[in-house]
């Protein structure tokens, strides 16, 4: 499947708490540090492939500033890697892939090193969905 621009677009984003509880609930996960990655297959084509929710618990960052600066940061190097999975999705795929990101480290770290996980983490995603 082609991946239509770098857009994140809100047909992207995991809503919902039917579908948030049943990604935490019957997900696989893995880690990729600084990432928990929470992924779930869904029967049915939604209005996109691939639906997403990005979270930094306060348990690891108190500040607000802090959790919203490392959730922005996770949304721009996934808005500009995610050819990565796009790239591995056949085209007659009737599911829906969701996929939550948590950062899970205890300080800020730089955008740099943020992509890099990130591109990591999309890599061994596509791999453990993908190719059985």
């Amino acid at each position: 499947m082609e991946c239509k621009g770098y857009r994140f677009s809100p047909a992207e984003h995991l809503k919902g708490e039917t579908r948030t509880s049943a990604l935490f609930e019957k997900g696989n996960s893995f880690i990729e540090f600084p990432f928990r990655v929470v992924y779930n297959m869904e029967d049915g084509r939604a209005d996109a492939p691939v639906k997403l929710l990005f979270s930094a618990p306060k348990r690891y960052r108190r500040h607000a500033v802090d959790r919203n600066l490392m959730k922005r940061r996770m949304r721009e190097a996934y808005r500009l890697n995610k050819k990565a999975l796009y790239d591995h999705i056949p085209d007659a795929w009737d599911k829906t892939l969701c996929v939550a990101f948590r950062y899970v480290a205890d300080s800020n770290i730089d955008y740099r090193t943020v992509e890099h996980k990130m591109k990591k983490a999309l890599n061994k995603l596509s791999e453990r969905v993908f190719r059985p």
